[in-house]
């Protein structure tokens, strides 16, 4: 989610001084707009009290002296051991606020559910500028006759409001690019079988596309940076 990435760049991106850095936020975000009991820090979705050496504690306390019944439990999930538990994007979602299809359906006619995916890519916005890295602002495919997801069931009658929910966000990402004057990457108009595997994951055609879309828009980025490693004496890169 937006949260998670702008914890990301003040924690592990902008440290390393990138010449720029691109951000396709959108598709996953819908997840946490749709929640129950909507929260702007999202709150809401994420267990803040999850730690991974909690998960399944009592089978890895087995697991430290049989090997055995680590290999035996973890095939199929077996006698109550979940692999979703030990993922800290799956086993941190609180699944007690899960909305039916229709709160979400009436959460995606919300607009302030909008509001801290907004507020996030503002503020990745003014934080890259602060230290002089460039940023790409890209929207995200969805195919949505092939959802595919581990955290709404596919089959379920959720679809409807999650791709109202990413068409949205697409929208919002293209405004905030206009409004901000940073380069664009549009993605949504590869939601096509022969870009895609799933909703939104982008087969070996579709990452090529992708890929040439980004270095066009990456290329001005690199040449300021040049521009600007020249003016104060620095070496290019």
């Amino acid at each position: 989610t937006g949260h998670e990435t702008l914890a990301t760049l003040r924690e592990r991106l902008a440290p390393r001084r990138p010449a720029f850095a691109i951000f396709v936020d959108g598709r996953n975000e819908a997840f946490a707009q749709l929640w129950n009991d909507y929260r702007d820090d999202y709150a809401h979705y994420r267990d803040p009290s999850y730690e991974l050496v909690h998960s399944n504690l009592a089978w890895k306390r087995l697991f430290r002296v049989s090997r055995l019944a680590m290999a035996v439990v973890t095939r199929g999930e077996l006698f109550g051991f979940s692999m979703r538990r030990e993922h800290p994007l799956y086993g941190a979602i609180r699944y007690g606020l899960l909305p039916s299809p229709a709160q979400a359906r009436a959460a995606a006619a919300d607009p302030a559910r909008a509001r801290a995916f907004e507020a996030n890519l503002r503020a990745l916005h003014a934080e890259l500028a602060s230290e002089g890295i460039g940023l790409v602002l890209a929207t995200v495919p969805f195919w949505q006759e092939r959802f595919a997801s581990g955290v709404f069931d596919p089959a379920s009658d959720y679809i409807d409001a999650i791709g109202s929910h990413v068409r949205a966000n697409n929208a919002l990402v293209r405004a905030l690019a206009v409004e901000l004057g940073t380069p664009l990457v549009d993605l949504e108009p590869l939601s096509e079988e022969r870009w895609l595997e799933d909703d939104c994951h982008f087969n070996p055609q579709g990452e090529e596309q992708v890929a040439e879309r980004m270095r066009a828009a990456a290329q001005p980025l690199l040449a300021a940076r040049r521009r600007a490693s020249y003016g104060t004496g620095g070496a290019s890169d």
